[in-house]
């Protein structure tokens, strides 16, 4: 609380600004509560009267509620906020900021708790990190998110000895499809192919288009003969796609993370050198490097 700040001067604040508030005692129980955190939650003040003010959030918030107030009651900090789960009349989470002040009001009233409707902020962040990270003709991962996730998992396969595998993937003759059909033609292959890969991975794979025809996977937990299987099923697939008609395919570059993993320019620069192998070689298939496997095309 700011110097010579009262607690009427925080209910006219609150008041002013349409915010909902809660005024608390010592014990940190409900005093009051007005019209707006009545409709935000669902419920009628009676109901939230003499009831422990964590007691109206999700369980898994309820410690952080507690210690906070814990800590303004010993003088540790002179305001609690944070984005919180209030739970409303029927059960369901409703997001909220709350921002709690010590007040100088009476004897009786220790805090007031402004409470916030964070939801439709928080949706508008979450959208924007969405395409922050996301391919908007596909809506793939891009390449950004990609490479963060693949480092994720390199950190993990260095700490645990974490095995995967890494496929890049690129559609075979795509300019040939723009120059010859137009751009929408060349778009629809981008998105038949995204489609194939979403109907084959797992949902614990990782996938993003990181380039024009290009492709990449992550399969976190895959062998070099997984990943091997898992690119022919792609590439099959592929072929078999309805608007395709068989003009479309791709060609995969295999690269496995080893006991001992690379850093992500190596196994990208690995992948890459298999998948321009099977490009020189005509495109539609795949290949591992390093060359240990004695499946498929020959690796360089």
């Amino acid at each position: 609380m700011r110097d010579g700040e009262r607690g009427d001067d925080i209910f006219r604040r609150a008041v002013e600004a349409g915010f909902g508030f809660v005024v608390i005692d010592h014990h940190a129980r409900v005093v009051a509560a007005n019209a707006p955190v009545c409709d935000l939650l669902g419920r009628a003040e009676e109901t939230l009267v003499e009831r422990p003010l964590a007691e109206l959030a999700h369980p898994d918030d309820r410690g952080w509620i507690e210690s906070g107030l814990d800590r303004l009651r010993g003088g540790a900090s002179d305001r609690l906020r944070q984005e919180v789960r209030l739970l409303g009349g029927a059960g369901e989470t409703v997001w909220a900021e709350l921002n709690v002040h010590p007040v100088a009001l009476d004897g009786a009233v220790w805090a007031v708790a402004m409470v916030e409707d964070a939801r439709d902020r928080l949706a508008r962040e979450r959208e924007l990190r969405r395409l922050a990270d996301t391919d908007p003709l596909t809506d793939l991962f891009n390449r950004r998110r990609f490479e963060a996730e693949l480092q994720r998992h390199l950190a993990r396969a260095r700490r645990y000895g974490a095995a995967g595998a890494l496929l890049l993937i690129d559609i075979d003759g795509l300019k040939r499809i723009n120059d010859e059909r137009g751009h929408l033609s060349g778009d629809r292959a981008i998105i038949e192919t995204a489609g194939v890969l979403r109907r084959k991975l797992r949902a614990t794979d990782v996938v993003a288009r990181i380039g024009g025809d290009e492709f990449a996977v992550l399969l976190p937990s895959a062998s070099a003969a997984d990943a091997w299987a898992v690119a022919e099923s792609v590439i099959v697939a592929g072929r078999r796609h309805p608007r395709n008609q068989g003009c479309v395919t791709v060609s995969i570059g295999i690269a496995a993370i080893e006991s001992s993993p690379l850093d992500a320019r190596a196994l990208f620069e690995r992948a890459d050198r298999a998948m321009y192998a099977v490009k020189r070689g005509g495109g539609d298939g795949c290949a591992v490097h390093p060359a240990r496997l004695a499946v498929g095309a020959e690796s360089p």
